[in-house]
């Protein structure tokens, strides 16, 4: 595991170079005349977190080699990995070296993980005031040109004057589950793959990199509830492709594009931890209440990879002795005003495979004999990055040292979990920029959406995404 200077990095948000420094470092040689007048103008912080997945270092080069500026893109990146069996999962010998510069890197051992909801909110204190965010799993492909293309057409969202006198102070976000990609030989370091079960239009055709070739729009849609009662997503094909970006109801973890905004005004939650199903609801929630509306690109420049089977599971690889992903459910169903705790009767199993459907297609909790005395299991040491970073964005000092003075010091990664385990929920009105916001209220955001909690009920706008019946695939 890395030392703590790294994770004093991460605080400071200097692991591999500033912006600034970066982008004066090295001319933008791919853009000429107004081109590069205007990409003088902007900069894109694009988030990524990764766990042991080989598809990360390619989906970094192809960020880089198809943005028409890259000198003006910066990743922040946590990469959960194993030092001497994830060779694949390195960035070095696939991005360029002299992009290298334009990523910030934490890298930390894989049983320090603790879900992407923890990850993301790592990954954001590596933002360095970079105007534009973006936010994309590990396993991405681009269209060239993708990041001017986000930019032009977050600005060509519709005007807050022809909406709702609700939302005239509405901050636009693109995000929809992106259409599928296949991986090949040309796209990957490694031997081509077995293709996805979940491409997207197959009848279409994919290019030599596996993208498709005619991809059509996304939009997202209700597809039903879990056994925890949270609500699930899937994206439907448009039948033609709009003018403009649509209003959408649903937002997404997995593609995201905002102005950078969005990082200060609904930061990632620490506190949900092991958290999957229910990460989308919740900020969804967050981000509407403070004014933020969703709209889906009018084109796809974004491409997800959807099979699991190449890549290990977080879900099934990494325990959860305190039961915290109950704990985050039930933070969950707080905060979207759901009565009762989450039962916890989704297993790692269902985790796995009971993913976002892709396009058509708290209390006590007691101490496992096996991690007591301040200790994770015997394999691994006990201090770690994933509590060095706890310390340092101040997690020990605002929400244990009081009644744990004992957390204030170093101890093991799953100690600190069993202290979390036994934090009261509370009411989300105390959780300040973790809670709801006050732009717009919950009941109105449940009405927007079409979605009935108590009832595990979602109303036909929900199920077609707020579009007419009879657009969509």
């Amino acid at each position: 595991p890395p030392n703590p200077s790294a994770a004093a990095s991460l605080s400071a948000g200097v692991a591999t170079g500033g912006a600034e420094d970066a982008a004066s470092a090295r001319s933008a040689g791919t853009v000429g005349g107004s081109g590069r007048e205007e990409a003088d103008k902007w900069t894109i912080f694009v988030s990524v977190v990764s766990y042991r997945d080989p598809e990360c270092p390619c989906t970094l080069r192809d960020l880089f080699a198809k943005a028409a500026c890259p000198d003006r893109v910066f990743v922040g990146l946590i990469s959960q990995c194993d030092g001497k069996d994830d060779e694949e999962c390195f960035l070095s010998g696939v991005v360029d070296p002299l992009l290298l510069r334009n990523v910030r890197e934490v890298r930390m051992d894989w049983q320090e993980a603790r879900g992407p909801c923890w990850a993301r909110y790592l990954a954001q204190h590596m933002w360095q005031g970079e105007r534009y965010f973006l936010q994309i799993d590990s396993h991405m492909r681009f269209a060239p040109g993708w990041d001017r293309f986000l930019i032009d057409e977050l600005h060509r969202c519709p005007s807050p004057s022809l909406m709702a006198a609700a939302t005239l102070h509405s901050r636009p976000v693109l995000s929809t589950y992106p259409p599928g990609y296949e991986r090949t030989s040309a796209g990957h370091k490694g031997a081509q793959s077995k293709p996805s079960a979940f491409s997207t239009d197959r009848a279409r055709g994919f290019d030599q990199n596996g993208i498709p070739e005619h991809p059509r729009p996304t939009i997202l849609c209700a597809s039903g509830f879990g056994p925890e009662g949270l609500p699930r997503f899937k994206a439907r094909m448009l039948l033609a492709a709009p003018a403009t970006p649509l209003p959408s109801l649903f937002w997404a973890a997995g593609f995201s594009f905002s102005e950078a905004s969005l990082i200060k005004d609904v930061p990632y939650d620490p506190a949900m931890k092991y958290l999957f199903f229910g990460e989308e609801m919740s900020m969804l929630a967050r981000l509407w209440t403070r004014g933020y509306d969703v709209f889906a690109p009018s084109k796809p420049v974004v491409f997800h990879f959807w099979s699991r089977e190449y890549r290990p599971s977080f879900f099934s690889d990494v325990p959860d002795p305190y039961q915290l992903r109950d704990r985050s459910i039930s933070r969950v169903k707080v905060l979207l005003g759901m009565p009762g705790k989450s039962s916890n009767t989704a297993t790692a199993r269902e985790q796995k495979n009971d993913a976002p459907e892709p396009v058509n297609g708290g209390g006590d909790a007691p101490e496992p004999a096996d991690f007591r005395d301040n200790t994770i299991p015997s394999r691994r040491p006990s201090q770690s990055l994933h509590i060095n970073t706890c310390g340092i964005h101040g997690l020990l000092e605002t929400r244990f040292r009081s009644s744990h003075p004992a957390a204030g010091e170093l101890c093991g990664s799953w100690r600190l979990d069993a202290l979390e385990a036994k934090e009261p929920l509370g009411d989300s009105s105390s959780w300040g920029v973790y809670g709801l916001g006050t732009a717009r209220g919950l009941s109105e955001f449940l009405d927007h959406v079409g979605l009935d909690l108590s009832t595990s009920a979602a109303t036909e706008k929900a199920r077609e995404g707020g579009m007419a019946v009879g657009s969509l695939l």
